[in-house]
């Protein structure tokens, strides 16, 4: 029986479901651990109050031929995956599916934490063991959430992180009356021009958006992956956000 938890089977009488023998972590190569961590602001995204977590295990069998059923590897049957000591939840353990059309489908191993708490300035770890390897992901940071306003004036306001620096944001202002007045993102896009240096972003307030209301953001950043034992890569991305009531003269 697995010990991971929350996965539902994806085939149906349209596939050809081929054996899909579970391959342990040593007999991954060219492995791959893409780990994300999500705290939004509320407002802007559908009022998610605490951190997320979302991983993907890639790799493929040693040895497998190419669009093979060992070149989209199933999880161990023996695999423990956890976030900081929590355990996560597995949404698709992978595996080779042959659609009666003669193609192949390749489900990509995903695991879930729906929830994880808040640790500023901590060191966060990542545990994926079987009965062959330990793997162990680590960086600091990885829950840190220290966005702050400075009180806007009539033409800019300035969000800025203690920890880290950013790599895109995304603001928008809600008025009282709960409309909204104006969003940008770095990438230019949106009626307010936001500028990233650094640790800061620097909102250009359009004409006209005076008022009290609810100035949010969200940023993604790239953190530092302080250990990577086991996978050939590590990737980590995070994303943050917060909402700053305010008044823009």
């Amino acid at each position: 029986m697995r010990r991971l938890f929350g996965f539902v089977p994806l085939l149906t009488g349209c596939f050809i479901a081929p054996s899909h023998d579970p391959v342990a972590l040593d007999q991954l190569e060219n492995s791959k651990v893409s780990l994300a961590t999500s705290s939004p602001s509320p407002l802007i995204d559908n009022g998610v109050p605490t951190t997320a977590v979302t991983l993907i295990i890639r790799g493929k069998q040693v040895g497998a031929a190419v669009n093979s059923p060992g070149d989209c590897p199933t999880i161990s049957d023996s695999a423990i995956v956890t976030f900081d000591g929590t355990p996560l939840q597995i949404v698709d353990e992978g595996g080779w599916d042959a659609p009666i059309d003669g193609s192949s489908e390749c489900h990509i191993i995903s695991l879930v934490l729906d929830r994880a708490s808040p640790r500023p300035g901590q060191l966060s770890q990542l545990l994926i063991k079987d009965d062959s390897a330990t793997w162990t992901i680590e960086g600091p940071d990885w829950l840190t959430a220290d966005l702050d306003l400075t009180t806007p004036t009539s033409t800019h306001a300035t969000i800025t992180a203690t920890s880290y620096a950013f790599t895109d944001a995304y603001v928008q202002f809600i008025n009282a009356a709960g409309a909204e007045v104006f969003f940008g993102t770095s990438n230019g896009f949106g009626d307010a021009k936001v500028t990233i240096t650094d640790k800061v972003a620097d909102v250009e307030i359009p004409a006209g958006s005076s008022g009290d209301g609810t100035l949010s953001i969200n940023v993604t950043r790239v953190p530092n992956v302080s250990r990577c034992d086991g996978p050939t890569t590590c990737d980590v991305s995070i994303e943050i956000g917060s909402d700053f009531p305010t008044m823009i003269p």
